[in-house]
């Protein structure tokens, strides 16, 4: 508990291993992290997500996510193909933060560059994510991504605020609700979405 992670980059080589053969995650925040912060951390290429957040009460400032080369020859791109060389090989991450742990979770200035599902996946309530960015290279490639995906589970206490996004599909949805009837969280707040 308690302690400060900065200025850390994990980078996977695309030369040494395939998009289904990637490891999940960049780093993982086991049940037992709480009360602590990380700040300005790089992940290049995880299959799943950047960050695994399984905490309580941590915070993260300046995470930058993402998947080189995310697009492919033959759309829509496939993240877990056999062979990196296959005509719809992406090594996209599924999403930049995946926070499933406890409520006080905070996400600031985030960077959720091209994610193959959505930035963010929310499954736990009491989480707050508060500026940043979100973009995608073309329309494409993962057509049904967006800014963030909450889970069924998550019935109270969401902040999703001052996020601005580039290139996203008209077609989706900014945020995917998978409560009944997709109606967001009691006690939300979702507001100054730009893009």
């Amino acid at each position: 508990a308690s302690f400060f992670l900065r200025n850390v980059t994990v980078s996977y080589s695309s030369a040494a291993f395939t998009p289904a053969s990637r490891p999940a995650w960049g780093i993982h925040l086991q049940k037992t992290a709480m009360d602590s912060h990380l700040d300005n951390i790089v992940v290049r290429n995880a299959l799943t997500a950047a960050i695994w957040n399984e905490g309580t009460g941590n915070t993260g400032y300046l995470i930058h996510g993402f998947g080189y080369p995310y697009t492919c020859t033959t759309a829509p791109c496939a993240n877990n193909a056999a062979s990196g060389s296959a005509a719809n090989a992406s090594y996209a991450t599924n999403y930049v933060v995946y926070d499933t742990g406890g409520a006080g979770s905070v996400w600031t200035d985030t960077y959720a560059d091209s994610p193959a599902v959505a930035g963010f996946y929310i499954g736990a309530n009491g989480i707050a994510i508060h500026g940043g960015h979100i973009q995608w290279p073309d329309l494409t490639s993962f057509p049904a991504a967006n800014l963030a995906y909450v889970a069924s589970n998550v019935s109270n206490n969401l902040l999703i605020a001052d996020v601005d996004c580039l290139e996203m599909s008209g077609s989706v949805n900014w945020i995917t609700y998978a409560g009944p009837a997709g109606n967001p969280p009691t006690y939300a707040s979702v507001h100054h979405l730009t893009g």
